[in-house]
């Protein structure tokens, strides 16, 4: 059925973004792939592993599989990771590829689409680790390797094409983005962009990254950011670490196996180091380094009985503490299972009207559900649903046959 998705109007689904599709595959691949997509889209490993029996191997076998089998339309692209796999073996998440590899990766990637893939997508966003904590296969890959695999898609018509770059954008971001479109001879869409502050310095930072599209255009480009209609309720644990692992110095200590992990966060040093790596900078990521505005979404010892819906800086004024010692404290006392939601925007009229603002805007498309990944973290595959009540009908920031349009634009 595609549920959730399905309960919302959704008619056809799209896989395989940021790199991550599960054919073509190998033998030893799917062995990989499996805990990388547990560990970087919040799929449980027991689910992935009986879902399937994972012995396809071409992207046309593996599609073949769907046929007569789901309720809506799907399409997938193929993804980097699994194509660098597929012809580098382990050596992917080891060096740069040779030339007769970067080749090999181009064929296969034209046999998949072939196939029936609609064209190809990676990331190097630096919050995507595979399973042990180390950087996914595509972060190894050199910018030539990158390019040459989108301009395959220039070879065939009707692909369409996705990359997640890096989350802080530079300069090197908007040329990658629009090199990425002139080799694919293909719209790029990035992902994702939303309104989560008012004030001037975000605000700045939303037209800093949407000018990525203005630099494109002028190179005869085109990049498109999904951007998401809603706020989001995000949870984040310290036992898989998908996003705090981004904060300065924090990437180490995710590939310690959890108990020594543990060990390390009780000393009074190491936590120093860490506070002081993620507070530094001013990036999207640190501003999640408010340790005060961090509420306790949901506990699992009796130690942390009661905590659940409440502020990490109320739990901290009350024991007189440090807000980042109570909140690795209560972290440890779960496990590091602990969920921990940033203090989301207060879902007001400005913020409404901002954000029709925002999708109104010929830089962006609306989007960016992920409605089968991160199920531990985010709640988003209801985006239409929550764009039409919110934005149109709670709000009045957009008539309805305007939202209507934008929901269902190719």
């Amino acid at each position: 059925t595609l549920s959730p998705s399905c309960y919302h109007g959704v008619t056809t689904i799209i896989g395989g973004y940021c790199g991550f599709s599960v054919a073509p595959l190998t033998e030893e691949s799917g062995a990989y792939l499996m805990p990388m997509l547990a560990r970087d889209e919040g799929m449980p490993l027991e689910s992935l592993a009986a879902a399937t029996d994972w012995k396809w191997s071409s992207f046309a076998d593996y599609l073949s599989r769907f046929e007569g089998t789901v309720a809506i339309n799907t399409g997938y692209l193929a993804g980097h990771s699994a194509i660098r796999r597929y012809v580098m073996g382990p050596e992917a998440i080891e060096r740069e590829a040779s030339r007769d590899e970067i080749d090999e990766m181009k064929d296969l990637l034209r046999e998949s689409i072939r196939g029936g893939a609609l064209g190809f997508s990676t990331t190097l966003a630096a919050t995507h680790n595979e399973a042990d904590g180390n950087p996914v296969h595509s972060s190894h890959a050199s910018r030539d390797e990158i390019i040459e695999l989108y301009s395959v898609c220039s070879e065939f018509e009707g692909k369409t094409i996705e990359f997640l770059p890096s989350i802080d954008f530079s300069q090197d971001t908007y040329e990658m983005l629009a090199d990425v479109s002139l080799a694919a001879q293909r719209p790029v869409n990035w992902n994702a962009i939303g309104v989560g502050s008012l004030d001037k310095r975000e605000t700045e930072e939303r037209e800093y990254k949407l000018a990525a599209t203005d630099y494109a255009r002028e190179k005869g480009a085109e990049v498109i950011a999904l951007a998401l209609p809603m706020g989001g309720s995000v949870r984040l644990n310290l036992y898989s670490g998908f996003v705090f692992d981004a904060f300065k110095g924090w990437d180490d200590m995710f590939r310690l196996p959890v108990d020594q992990r543990m060990a390390r966060l009780r000393e009074p040093q190491f936590r120093t180091r860490l506070k002081q790596g993620a507070e530094e900078g001013d990036g999207v990521i640190q501003r999640l380094a408010r340790w005060d505005r961090l509420m306790v979404a949901e506990t699992f010892s009796d130690e942390n009985e009661g905590y659940a819906g409440r502020k990490v800086k109320d739990i901290a004024e009350e024991q007189g503490r440090d807000p980042f010692d109570v909140f690795l404290d209560i972290a440890l006392a779960d496990g590091l299972r602990t969920s921990f939601m940033p203090v989301m925007l207060e879902e007001t009229e400005e913020v409404y009207h901002a954000r029709a603002a925002l999708i109104e805007d010929s830089r962006t498309i609306v989007g960016a559900s992920d409605a089968g990944a991160h199920l531990d973290m985010i709640d988003s595959a209801m985006y239409a649903t929550r764009f039409l009540a919110n934005v149109v009908r709670k709000f009045g920031a957009m008539p309805l046959e305007r939202a209507i349009q934008h929901i269902t634009e190719a």
